[in-house]
C-alpha cells in the first residue's frame, strides 16, 4: 500500500499532461474571390482554429439592414465589403466600392464580423489602402452577439498604404468586428494575428523537488525494514 502511495505521489508530481501553450497565428486575407455573404478560413496555421467572416452595418450587427445586403470578398489587398441592393445576378458591388468604407449605399458604415471557432486573443490587424485620415471601429461581442467593448483609435499610413496596428488592450473572445468609423474612412483588412492556447500533447516532465525524493526514500526504507522483520520472524 505504501509503495502504491509513493507511486501516486510520483505521478502527481510529474503531472502536467495537457497543459496549454499559447502560440501566435496569422491569417492572411489576401486573395481573389467573388463577394459572398460569408467567407471561411479553416485550420489557420495548423492551429485547428477556424474563422468565418461576414459583414453588417456596425451600428446594428443583426444581418438585416432594411433590404440592404452585404458581400465579403477577397482581393490582393485583403478583405473588402460591398453593401447595397444585390442585383439579380448576385452582384454585391454594383453600387458600392469593394472596400470596408463608411456611408456607402444606404448610408451604412460597413463592418467585417470575425467569428472564431475557439476563444482567441487578438494581437494585431493589418490594413491596406488606408490613408492618413482613415480610422476604424473595433468591437467585441459575446456569443449572443451583444456588443460590450468600445472602439480602438485610428491608424496611420505605412509603406504601400499598408500598416499593421497592434492592439493596446487585451481582447479575448470569439466574435470581433472591425469597420469604418464614418463616411470618410475606407480600407481593406489584410490580416489578423491572434494568440491561441494549444493543448500540449507532449509535456516535459516536471522535475521532482528535493522533498519528493526524501518522501520516496523514506517510504522505500520502511518497506525494506518490513521485509527484514518478516525474515527474522520466519
Amino acid at each position: 500500500m505504501k509503495q502504491f502511495l509513493a507511486a501516486a505521489a510520483v505521478a502527481a508530481l510529474f503531472g502536467g499532461a495537457g497543459a496549454a501553450q499559447a502560440a501566435s497565428f496569422t491569417v492572411d486575407f489576401s486573395g481573389n474571390t467573388v463577394p459572398a455573404p460569408s467567407l471561411s478560413f479553416n485550420d489557420i496555421g495548423g492551429s485547428g482554429v477556424n474563422v468565418t467572416v461576414t459583414a453588417d452595418d456596425h451600428n446594428r450587427f443583426n444581418g438585416d439592414l432594411g433590404g440592404e445586403s452585404f458581400g465579403v470578398g477577397q482581393y490582393s489587398g485583403g478583405l473588402g465589403i460591398c453593401s447595397g441592393t444585390v442585383t439579380t445576378t448576385g452582384d454585391y458591388c454594383r453600387h458600392d466600392d469593394h472596400q470596408v468604407d463608411g456611408g456607402g449605399s444606404g448610408a451604412s458604415d460597413e463592418m467585417a464580423i470575425f467569428t472564431f471557432s475557439e476563444t482567441v486573443t487578438l494581437r494585431s490587424v493589418g490594413f491596406s489602402f488606408i490613408g492618413s485620415n482613415d480610422e476604424f471601429d473595433f468591437r467585441m461581442y459575446d456569443p449572443l452577439g451583444q456588443f460590450f467593448a468600445s472602439q480602438e483609435p485610428g491608424v496611420g499610413t505605412g509603406p504601400n498604404n499598408e500598416v499593421v496596428y497592434s492592439f493596446s488592450q487585451i481582447w479575448t473572445g470569439s466574435i470581433f468586428g472591425i469597420g469604418a468609423q464614418d463616411k470618410n474612412d475606407e480600407f481593406k483588412i489584410k490580416s489578423l494575428t491572434f494568440d491561441f492556447d494549444e493543448p500540449d500533447d507532449n509535456p516535459s516532465p516536471v522535475p521532482l523537488p528535493a522533498a519528493a525524493w526524501m518522501l520516496l526514500a523514506g517510504v522505500g526504507g520502511l518497506g525494506a525494514m518490513k521485509r527484514r522483520n518478516k525474515k527474522r520472524a520466519a
